[in-house]
């Protein structure tokens, strides 16, 4: 349980430090956070959180297809089978997180 917190503490880091690196309001802040927490309520992935991170800018099924091997198309289906868990999810944070703080640092 108490790694599970840890986990989440750092997706929630994660997701904020990059945030304030792509300059988001604070409501898009916060809107990510309650999505991150939605995820690891739920255990998997859904359309909705999906969409939140879309409209902040984070490429959540580019990410995925890139891992997966797989088109985009095929990344939905995964996520409508409720295949796509928060374990995976929390990989795609630190991939777009690392790759956000690489661009930053090169500017």
């Amino acid at each position: 349980r108490q790694l599970k917190q840890s986990i989440m503490d750092i997706v929630n880091i994660l997701t904020q430090e990059t945030a304030q690196l792509m300059l988001l309001e604070a409501a898009d802040q916060r809107k990510l956070q309650v999505a991150i927490s939605e995820v690891k309520t739920k255990g998997i992935l859904t359309n909705a959180e999906v969409r939140a991170f879309a409209e902040c800018g984070f490429p959540i099924i580019p990410i995925l297809a890139n891992v997966l091997k797989e088109d985009p198309q095929g990344v939905i289906a995964h996520i409508r089978k409720g295949e796509v868990t928060y374990s995976d999810f929390c990989s795609v944070i630190a991939i777009f997180a690392q790759d956000i703080k690489f661009r930053s640092q090169r500017r």
